[in-house]
C-alpha cells in the first residue's frame, strides 16, 4: 500500500501492512476494535477545493516522468507485483522526485497540504500468492470473486487520525468498503509515528461473507509503524513506511471525510 491522518500528520498512509510471510499458512492477527457506521456520499473535489496554501517550486519534468511510468503499470497499482525493471524504474523516478521536494519538512506543513482526501496511484505493498488466493482478489491477469476498486486515505489535521480505505467488489455484485483508522504523531519534519485505532466493514452483512478473510485484510492494511513523507506538494505525495514500501497518492478533495464513505468508486 498503500498501505495509498488528523493532527499534525501513503502511503500506502498511507496504507502499511504488518510484516507476514509469502507462500505460508496465514493466520489473522487479533482484531482491531470492528466498528459500524453508516455509508454516506462524498463531495467530489473541485479545482477550488484543492487550491494549494502556499506557493510551491514544483519539480514539473521529474514529476510527469513518475506519474507516466505509473499510469503504464495499469489498475492494479503495483499491488499485485510488477516486473522487477519496471519496479526498478519507478523507485529510480520516485527517488528523483523526491530529491527535488518542494517542501523539505512537510510534517510543518499538515494542515496546509496534507489534510485532505487522497487516492493511491502506486504503492510496493503487494498481496501476492496465498493472500491473494485466500482473499479471492481478481487481478489483470487472473480472475477472483473479489474485485479491488479505489484506495483512499483520508487525513483530518485537526485531530491527528488518518483513515485508510479499500473499496471493493464482490461477485461483481455486491459493493463494499474496509476502513481502518488510525493515529498519528509527529517525530520530526519529515516522518510521523502511527498506531491503528480500529476497523470498519461496510456494509456489515459482508462479515459474514468474508469470515476469517477480514482479519486478513487487517493484517495486510494495518499501518501501525511509522512513515516518512518524502515528496509533498499541492496536489501529490509520496511516502515510505518502515518496511521501505513507496506509496504514491493525488489529492482528490481538500477534506477527508472520515467515517463518511461510499461505494460507488468500487
Amino acid at each position: 500500500m498503500v498501505i495509498t491522518f488528523v493532527r499534525p500528520l501513503a502511503g500506502p498512509l498511507p496504507l502499511h501492512s504488518v510484516r507476514s510471510r509469502e507462500g505460508g499458512r496465514t493466520r489473522p492477527p487479533a482484531a482491531l476494535p470492528f466498528h459500524r457506521r453508516a455509508a454516506a456520499p462524498v463531495v467530489p473535489a473541485t479545482a477550488a477545493s484543492v487550491r494549494p496554501r502556499c506557493s510551491l517550486a514544483i519539480p514539473v519534468a521529474e514529476r510527469a516522468a513518475l506519474l507516466d511510468a505509473i499510469a503504464a503499470v495499469g489498475p492494479d497499482r503495483g499491488i499485485f507485483g510488477v516486473e522487477s525493471a519496471t519496479r526498478s524504474r519507478i523507485d529510480a523516478l520516485a527517488a528523483a522526485l523526491e530529491a527535488a521536494t518542494p517542501t523539505a519538512a512537510p510534517v510543518e506543513h499538515l494542515s496546509g497540504l496534507v489534510d485532505g482526501r487522497w487516492r493511491l496511484l502506486y504503492t510496493t505493498l503487494t498481496i501476492l500468492g496465498r493472500r491473494r488466493s485466500q482473499l479471492s482478489l481478481s487481478t489483470a491477469a487472473k480472475s477472483g470473486f473479489v474485485t479491488l476498486g479505489e484506495l483512499y486515505q483520508n487525513v483530518a489535521v485537526a485531530d491527528a487520525v488518518a483513515e485508510s480505505v479499500v473499496q471493493f467488489r464482490v461477485l461483481g455484485r455486491v459493493e463494499g468498503a474496509f476502513s481502518i483508522t488510525a493515529t498519528y504523531t509527529p517525530l520530526s519534519g519529515t516522518r510521523v509515528g502511527v498506531a491503528a485505532t480500529g476497523s470498519t466493514l461496510e456494509p456489515p452483512g459482508l462479515a459474514k461473507m468474508l469470515g476469517d478473510n477480514v482479519g486478513l485484510l487487517t493484517q495486510i492494511f494495518d499501518p501501525t509503524g511509522w512513515l516518512d513523507i518524502t515528496y509533498l506538494d499541492d496536489a501529490y505525495r509520496l511516502g515510505r513506511d518502515g518496511k521501505g514500501r513507496l506509496f504514491v497518492l493525488e489529492k482528490v478533495a481538500a477534506e477527508g471525510g472520515i467515517g463518511v464513505e461510499d461505494t460507488e468508486g468500487a
